[in-house]
């Protein structure tokens, strides 16, 4: 499908994007597994931020983990990523907290994401997933 002749403010639903303005990419926002419209542009994984010593929900339901940063380290500490409601669901990634670095895993969950940040002093996380 080619976008030449789509005019400015006609809306084309392509599946996985809608594209509003077929000249920027800052109009483009992605469309939600429900079908509705979510407020990242095209692309963009949406993101949490966290320094919580204990198992936390990132999201339900199926998506990627993207990537994880790590801002501030923490004193013997990991991050383990589940896919699931808890450390029962299938384990992803663990990864060390102890140096400020950023990995990228690309890697897919069906029940959702599941965190658990573990150490004396635990990590400040940023958590990237769609």
């Amino acid at each position: 499908m080619s976008l030449a002749g789509i005019e400015k403010g006609q809306t084309i639903d392509l599946g996985a994007i809608v594209v509003v303005d077929p000249t920027t990419t800052a109009n483009q926002m992605a469309v939600n597994s429900d079908g509705s419209l979510n407020n990242r542009p095209a692309g963009a994984s949406a993101y949490n931020t966290s320094a919580n010593t204990a198992g936390y929900q990132v999201k339900s339901g199926a998506g990627i983990l993207r990537g994880v940063t790590v801002n501030t380290v923490g004193t013997t500490s990991s991050a383990t990523f589940y896919d699931g409601t808890s450390t029962s669901g299938t384990k992803l990634a663990t990864m060390s907290t102890l140096s400020q670095t950023s990995l990228t895993y690309d890697v897919s969950f069906t029940t959702g994401l599941f965190v658990v940040l573990a150490g004396g002093v635990a990590a400040d996380v940023t958590i990237r997933y769609n």
